[in-house]
């Protein structure tokens, strides 16, 4: 499926140069930080810190004030209360919070709001059970900035309220006992972009008069899996807590990790960030997608083994619940996607219907975006509201959408690229118009989704001591990606179908080398390429080690021709979709298909029976015969106007409809439109 924008960035090899010698860097190495703008010594020596530079936790605003309510909690034995959250940076928080405070004699208990029933953050209701507990003092981990109510309604009840928070601080902040977070104006801490496990282990290393190294053999483990999970930017002290977290994972001794990765077939020694987000964070973050968030803190404060592996053969049932969950929605959006909704004429798509997991559907959203390309808001209704999540592409910000119409929620939030939102289900179709009038003003075309290429690979690159190299940029996380890789005009020697066919090995020659690559969740049958093609790929490089041997493996991100050109695609895509919103003025006629054109194609999938690839893959079927991506669309349109030709699901697999009635395709609706455009002394 053609839907990503390939970025490939224009070298400048003087300052390649420079960073190559100053810092005793290969050339690739050296190419990809430049590429990725890191070609200064200050972002060099901040971005690659190698040496922790401590900074005093107390640099960050109410420090002070909190450790010292909190030694005072301790020594008038009063009951704390750890406030946190239901995903993987908030049971972390807690957790690593928990321990810290039991280990030094606290009289400590942790409470996990439920995603369904109580939602994001402090609510009146937990704080009443809280009180009705006797607890004398809440300290919030990974939330609790903007619960200005909440707070107000703690002070009425005596409760002491320590807030440690990482998010954005609106203008009007809680009236708390102490306000623990860098993004406060008055906060002197030079580090702004920590999660919330990382305020709570500051908060850890306060109370320990800045002992940083003994705070970090005790809980960098956690530090770790929480800062990756959080996916904040891996610069900075992130990219520290990381990387030294890292180096204690491969030792923990925290029972519940340890049980957590054997249930998972992880070999701590071999432990990256990669493994960090795909496999641990994934199921700490299942418990709190359905509605079990307690079990992810029991399984990290675990001192049983026992305990543990069961806790954590439940995490895993609830990642495969969790798949099974997502899969289903999915299903019934594609259907809606299907029956209700012409692609081509949607810049947003907004899906919303009664009883979607809402602890999945954040995931939902993103594998919308991969399939269809647009930005994709998801709502679940329950009773007069609905919650909703949303992801974006390219350089299309859905926040800014949002703001656009914020008056229709009751409360949202988010970045660029992702968004959370309640609504009242009164107003969804008010806000569907309001999103789509924002987008219909400020864009034309929706960016495409796009991979930002780091390396051009060129003969001689692909070494065992060149891949092993990349160390150096590790752990690869936000803004600090694993770096993707060009192999251009590789030639297709094998195609190998793994694992009941649910995945492909291709093996290419790339240069007079062969080369393995490795393309998930896609079947031999769904690979539209075949021995002999020449095609460019784009791909993260690892090394394999198998039984002593090593091997240079590729995972693919996306492919294409050689001969591909993008620009003709964009170009043809856009004039497509400006057309389906009657945005045209005016067209070439060199857009217009000839009746040869549509009898062509028709006779196409007629001949092929069922053509079961994305239409964009008829561009190439058609390269040669002077039919370009425009016509290619308009032709299956008129097609399916008329009822010639069906599709399985939107936008693929083609097929022939028997016994037709005669039709005169000129007639059709979108013909005469083209040719009011422009056409009209075309030779039909």
């Amino acid at each position: 499926m053609i839907l990503n924008k390939w970025e490939i960035p224009d070298l400048n090899k003087s300052r390649k140069e420079i960073i190559e010698l100053d810092y005793n860097l290969n050339n690739i190495i050296a190419s990809i930080l430049v590429n990725r703008n890191i070609d200064d010594n200050i972002n060099m020596d901040t971005f690659y810190i190698e040496e922790y530079k401590y900074e005093s936790p107390f640099c960050i605003a109410d420090m002070e004030i909190a450790v010292s309510r909190i030694y005072r909690a301790i020594k008038d034995e009063e009951i704390i209360a750890i406030y946190g959250d239901y995903d993987c940076d908030g049971v972390t928080s807690s957790s690593m919070l928990y321990l810290y405070l039991k280990s030094i004699g606290a009289n400590v208990i942790y409470y996990i709001p439920s995603r369904s029933g109580e939602g994001y953050g402090l609510n009146c209701q937990a704080i009443k059970t809280l009180k009705d507990n006797n607890i004398d003092l809440i300290i919030t981990v990974d939330n609790g900035i903007t619960a200005v109510n909440e707070a107000s309604f703690a002070k009425a009840e005596g409760i002491d309220l320590i807030i440690s928070d990482h998010h954005k601080v609106p203008d009007i902040v809680p009236d708390a006992y102490a306000i623990v977070n860098p993004h406060r104006k008055d906060c002197l801490s030079e580090f702004k972009h920590i999660c919330g496990a990382g305020v709570a282990f500051k908060i850890i290393v306060a109370m320990e008069d800045g002992d940083y190294d003994g705070v970090f053999e005790e809980y960098g483990d956690i530090l770790a899996i929480g800062t990756v999970g959080d996916v904040v930017p891996l610069i900075l002290d992130n990219r520290f807590f990381v990387k030294k977290g890292i180096e204690i994972l491969k030792k923990t001794t925290n029972i519940g990790i340890i049980a957590l990765c054997e249930v998972i077939g992880i070999d701590l020694k071999a432990i990256t960030s990669e493994v960090i987000a795909f496999n641990i964070v994934p199921r700490i973050n299942a418990a709190g997608r359905m509605g079990k968030a307690t079990l992810a803190v029991e399984l990290l404060i675990c001192d049983d083994y026992d305990d543990a592996l069961k806790l954590a053969k439940n995490l895993d049932n609830l990642n495969i619940e969790r798949k099974e969950t997502e899969k289903n929605i999915l299903k019934k959006i594609d259907e809606k996607i299907e029956n209700m909704i012409d692609i081509s004429k949607t810049k947003v798509i907004v899906l919303y219907d009664k009883d979607w997991h809402h602890g999945v559907i954040g995931i939902v959203c993103s594998r919308i975006v991969e399939k269809y390309g647009k930005p994709t808001i998801v709502l679940s209704i329950e009773g007069e509201f609905a919650t909703g999540s949303g992801r974006s592409v390219g350089d299309f910000s859905l926040f800014d959408a949002l703001m656009s119409c914020r008056e229709c929620f009751e409360r949202f939030g988010g970045h660029k690229y992702a968004v959370g939102m309640t609504i009242s289900v009164e107003r969804i179709d008010e806000f569907i118009e309001k999103i789509n009038l924002y987008v219909d003003k400020n864009f034309d075309i929706i960016p495409l989704p796009s991979y930002k290429i780091d390396y051009c690979l060129k003969s001689g690159d692909l070494t065992i001591d060149n891949i092993y190299s990349l160390d150096f940029l590790k752990p690869f996380g936000n803004q600090n990606p694993d770096p993707i890789f060009l192999l251009d005009n590789a030639i297709i020697e094998n195609i190998i179908p793994l694992k009941d066919d649910s995945h492909i090995k291709v093996i290419v020659n790339f240069h007079g080398e062969l080369y393995t690559c490795l393309r998930f969740n896609c079947s031999q049958y769904q690979f539209f390429y075949k021995k002999g093609d020449k095609i460019d790929i784009i791909g993260n490089i690892d090394i394999n080690e198998y039984k002593g041997n090593r091997s240079i493996s590729i995972k693919i991100k996306d492919y294409r021709y050689s001969d591909f050109d993008q620009t003709s695609y964009i170009d043809d895509l856009t004039l497509y979709e400006n057309f389906k919103l009657k945005k045209l003025c005016s067209i070439d006629s060199c857009y217009i298909p000839t009746k040869s054109d549509i009898s062509y194609i028709y006779k196409f999938i007629k001949y092929n029976k069922l053509f079961d690839y994305h239409i964009d893959y008829l561009m190439f079927i058609f390269k040669n015969k002077d039919i370009n991506y425009f016509k290619i669309r308009i032709i299956i349109d008129i097609l399916l106007e008329v009822n010639l030709i069906q599709l399985k699901e939107t936008l693929i697999g083609l097929s022939i409809i028997d016994n037709p009635i005669k039709v005169d395709l000129k007639n059709t609706k979108i013909f005469k439109n083209l040719l009011n455009l422009g056409g009209e002394n075309i030779d039909y």
